[in-house]
């Protein structure tokens, strides 16, 4: 997997436009127009859209989802978070969530194969980075992904044209 610098405002708006308009709730995107990350591009877009369809997805049934996504200086990296007021994780769990064809509900209530965490982590570790999860039963999730700062690219100009 080669990294390059990738904009992380972009990345994320590559994956909003993949998610649509159609999970009937609200999305807040709070990302600065100048951070950039070490990443595959496409490896990045697609984790980026895991976590926002798996916000969007574990909503309780009673209320419309709503997903909050940032990204701060953490480290020495950038911090992207994913934050949702859904159903939430259990303690217990939280280890097994990252696991391949692991799910905590069954497919009626929460339609999904149960490798898009798998996706994530697998992804981020490639690249350089680490993720998690700090969740509440009841109160919702934050799962956050970590990769190093990168220089934006610059157009190279010919200095002996």
């Amino acid at each position: 997997m080669q990294l390059v610098p990738v904009n992380l405002r972009e990345a994320i708006h590559d994956a909003v436009r993949q998610l649509g308009n159609d999970h009937g709730g609200t999305l807040e995107v709070e990302v600065g127009p100048d951070i950039w990350v070490m990443a595959h591009q496409q490896a990045l877009a697609q984790v980026i859209f895991n976590l926002l369809s798996n916000a969007v997805k574990f909503h309780k049934k009673d209320l419309s989802p709503e997903v909050q996504v940032r990204a701060e200086a953490y480290n020495g990296s950038i911090r992207l978070s994913v934050t949702d007021k859904g159903i939430g994780i259990a303690s217990q769990h939280r280890e097994r969530i990252w696991q391949v064809f692991e799910r905590l509900h069954d497919r009626e209530a929460f339609p999904g194969t149960g490798i898009g965490l798998a996706i994530v982590k697998r992804a981020i570790v490639r690249m350089g980075g680490s993720c998690g999860v700090e969740s509440q039963v009841g109160q919702g999730s934050t799962f956050w992904i970590e990769l190093p700062l990168a220089e934006p690219e610059t157009e190279k100009v010919d200095t002996n044209a």
